[in-house]
C-alpha cells in the first residue's frame, strides 16, 4: 500500500511489512516514527559500540543509531560492545523507524575481522560481502563470502528485524514482526561474533527494542521439542500459567500464528460440521456429502424456497415410479358400500397419487426406520423399503 503523508512526516512510499499501525506512520516527526510498538522487553544485555565518526550519531544510551545524519557519501556500521560466548542463546531485535532507500541496509553478525572504514566512502552491501559477515538485507535476501540468495520479505519504516543466533549449534535465525523465517545459516559455532548493523541511506535510523542472553537449559530444549510437536504444543497452552510464564521468558521460540491461519482453520472446523442428508442416494449422490459453509450461505439464500424446490423435483422423479410400484389391489379392491367389485379400475386411479405423497414421505425418513408397524396401511408398509 501507498501513504501519503504531509511534509512533516514520512513521505511517500510502499510500505509492505510494517509492526506499527497507519496512525504511527502519519505521527512521525522529521520522518522517524515517535510510537513505542513493540517495545515492550526491557532487557538489554548489550548496546552498540560507541565510535566517533561523522556518519553515526547514537542516543538512547546506545540504543539507537541515526546514520548519516547529514548526507551519505558511503556505507556505515556499527556493532555491539562484547562478542557473543559460546554454548549461549542469543535473541535482539531492531526497530525501522525511518524510511529505507538506496543501495543497502542490513542486519547480522559479523567477526572483529570485518573492516568499516574499508567501505566508508563505498556505497555497497556490507555485511556479508567478505567470509567474516552474515547479513539480511532490506530488499529480503541474505548475503555470505558475496554470496546473495533470497530469504524473505522485504522490511521497511515501522518493521521489527529479531535475530537468533545460537551458539549451541551454529546457527542463525532471522524473524520479521516476530514470525520466523527459518534458518539462514550455518557452522557459525567456535566463531567469535558481534550483533552488526550498516547502511547507506543517509538519515535511516535504527532502534534496539531488547537484547536477551539465555543459558542453554533443559527448560528450553524442552520448550522446542513441545513447539516442534503439534498435539504436545495444544496440550501445553492448555496447562493453567505455565504458557504464560514460558511465553514472556522464551517469547522468540512461541510459534506465531496469523489471523488468516486461523480463519482458515474456524472454516475447516464448520465444514466437518456442515452435512447435507439427501433424499435418494442413487439419484442425488452420496446420503452425506459435506458442503462447502461458503457455498451452503451462497445458494441457499432463501432456505423455504429451497426446500420446496427440492421436494417438488425429487417428488416429480419418483410419482412416476411410484406408480408402477403400487399394487393393483389399491384399484381393483371391493367397494365397501356395496360389497362387490368395481367395473371401472380408472376412477379409482386418481387415489393413487395421495398414495404417491405418502409414499414420498416414508421415503424421506431417515435410513434404519424402515421398519413397519401394524397401524400402517398395506401401500404405506410397502413404500417404507423403497
Amino acid at each position: 500500500m501507498y501513504l501519503f503523508v504531509n511534509a512533516r512526516n514520512i513521505e511517500l512510499q510502499k510500505i509492505s511489512n510494517t509492526f506499527c499501525s497507519k496512525n504511527c506512520l502519519t505521527e512521525a516527526v522529521d520522518g522517524k516514527l515517535q510510537c513505542t510498538c513493540g517495545e515492550e522487553a526491557t532487557a538489554f544485555d548489550w548496546r552498540w559500540q560507541d565510535q566517533s565518526s561523522p556518519n553515526i550519531r547514537m542516543c538512547h544510551e546506545g540504543r539507537e543509531v541515526l546514520f548519516h545524519p547529514v548526507y551519505s557519501s558511503g556505507t556505515a556500521a556499527v556493532k555491539g560492545q562484547i562478542p557473543f560466548q559460546q554454548n549461549f542463546h542469543y535473541y535482539w531485535e531492531i526497530k525501522i523507524i525511518s524510511k529505507l532507500y538506496g543501495t543497502d541496509v542490513m542486519v547480522g553478525v559479523g567477526t572483529s575481522k570485518v573492516d568499516f572504514e574499508k567501505w566508508q566512502f563505498k556505497f555497497c552491501s556490507l555485511l556479508g560481502i567478505d567470509s567474516e559477515s552474515w547479513g539480511y538485507s532490506y530488499h529480503g535476501s541474505v548475503q555470505h563470502n558475496r554470496v546473495r540468495k533470497k530469504y524473505g520479505e522485504q522490511f521497511g519504516v515501522g518493521s521489527i528485524v529479531g535475530v537468533h543466533l545460537d551458539m549451541c549449534n551454529g546457527t542463525l535465525e532471522y524473524f520479521l514482526n516476530r514470525k520466523s523465517l527459518g534458518i539462514a545459516y550455518r557452522g557459525l559455532k567456535g566463531k567469535d561474533l558481534y550483533p552488526m548493523v550498516c547502511s547507506t541511506a543517509a538519515k535511516s535510523c535504527i532502534r534496539v527494542t531488547c537484547s536477551v542472553t539465555k543459558e542453554l537449559t533443559m527448560q528450553m530444549m524442552c520448550l522446542k521439542l513441545v513447539m516442534n510437536n503439534p498435539s504436545l504444543y495444544e496440550t501445553y497452552k492448555n496447562i493453567p500459567g505455565l504458557s504464560r510464564i514460558f511465553a514472556k521468558r522464551y517469547f522468540w521460540m512461541q510459534p506465531q500464528v496469523s489471523k488468516d491461519a486461523e480463519e482458515k482453520r474456524k472454516l475447516a472446523e464448520l465444514d466437518d460440521d456442515v452435512t447435507l442428508s439427501l433424499v435418494d442416494d442413487s439419484y442425488l449422490g452420496n446420503r452425506n456429502k459435506k458442503l462447502r459453509i461458503v457455498h451452503l450461505f451462497s445458494v441457499f439464500d432463501n432456505e423455504e424456497e429451497e426446500q420446496r424446490r427440492r421436494f417438488n423435483e425429487v417428488f416429480d422423479c419418483l410419482e412416476g415410479q411410484v406408480q408402477q410400484e403400487l399394487p393393483d389391489k389399491i384399484s381393483d379392491a371391493p367397494s365397501t358400500s356395496g360389497g362387490s367389485s368395481s367395473s371401472s379400475s380408472s376412477q379409482d386411479r386418481p387415489k393413487s397419487k395421495l398414495s404417491s405423497k405418502k409414499a414420498f414421505h416414508f421415503c424421506l425418513r431417515p435410513k434404519g426406520s424402515n421398519t413397519s408397524s401394524d397401524n400402517d396401511s398395506d401401500d404405506e408398509k410397502r413404500f417404507k423399503i423403497l
